[in-house]
């Protein structure tokens, strides 16, 4: 590819979203010209994928409900409570993505325009590539997904909440199924899903769970463009078996908060 945008991002989906058929839109981030790649510490300089509404912007999404079109049924989205004033607001929100900052920003730039269309030569034959910087993959065509990969170097990252759904398990090859709790863990290993589990304090590893290694527990060993575990289930250890992952639940206080109500209060999706 000769040259890049000054934003660096592309657009690779316009279209119905797969979870309610409302409108979405894909944009890629972060590739080619190094100065441009993400900073995040925990990913390293990956291709980023935001999922996002295209006709709202994220935080009104997630006051209104519409960032449903883009999660699904994610319980770290929080719930929605009705005002005296018969708007909604949000509230036990325990998502890690601050919205406020990097999905705004983009969403305020492709309104812009800032964003070409992905045409075939552009790659990121360097780069490895993060599906669901925001969003779940699912939301989009596997199809959109799979090309994203394609485009860069090695494998990639995702994780998506739809796994209930039978006709999002193609997404298996691509993502692990996110999930909160030992038994759903277990559940979807048995059908053939590898699992990123996000943990409390004080829980353990089922005996095919490793601690993800760019977290705290696991050591911060490696960042995730060079450890690629979370790659769908292509992972196996030395004895062949699938190997999944799992994170105690991190963030400011309110958010653990609110993860921790989220979890005693609401049941888990599965």
């Amino acid at each position: 590819m000769s040259e890049y945008n000054k934003d660096n991002g592309f657009i690779a989906y316009e279209g119905p979203s797969r979870l309610d058929g409302k409108p979405i839109v894909v944009i890629v981030t972060g590739v080619g010209c190094p100065s441009k790649r993400s900073k995040n510490t925990k990913t390293g300089p990956m291709a980023q994928v935001f999922i996002i509404r295209s006709h709202i912007d994220p935080i009104n999404a997630i006051s209104s409900g519409g960032d449903e079109s883009i999660c699904g049924k994610c319980p770290m989205r929080g719930v929605l409570e009705k005002k005296a004033d018969g708007t909604t607001t949000n509230r036990m929100r325990s998502c890690y993505v601050e919205v406020d900052k990097s999905v705004l920003s983009i969403y305020g730039a492709y309104k812009r325009g800032a964003y070409p269309k992905l045409t075939p030569d552009v790659r990121w034959e360097t780069q490895e590539t993060r599906l669901g910087a925001y969003g779940d993959p699912s939301a989009a065509p596997f199809a959109v997904m799979k090309d994203l990969v394609s485009r860069g170097h090695k494998k990639n990252t995702g994780y998506t909440h739809q796994h209930a759904d039978r006709k999002f398990h193609p997404m298996r090859k691509l993502v692990m199924a996110s999930v909160h709790s030992k038994e759903e863990a277990v559940k979807l290993h048995e059908k053939g899903w590898r699992t990123f589990r996000t943990m409390s304090p004080g829980d353990t590893l089922l005996p095919n769970e490793r601690a993800c290694p760019a977290s705290e527990e696991g050591g911060k060993r490696m960042t995730c463009d060079r450890c690629l575990g979370c790659s769908g289930t292509g992972i196996k250890d030395t004895r062949g078996k699938a190997i999944s992952f799992a994170i105690v639940a991190h963030g400011s206080p309110s958010k653990l908060s609110s993860y921790n109500k989220t979890f005693s209060e609401l049941p888990v999706i599965s």
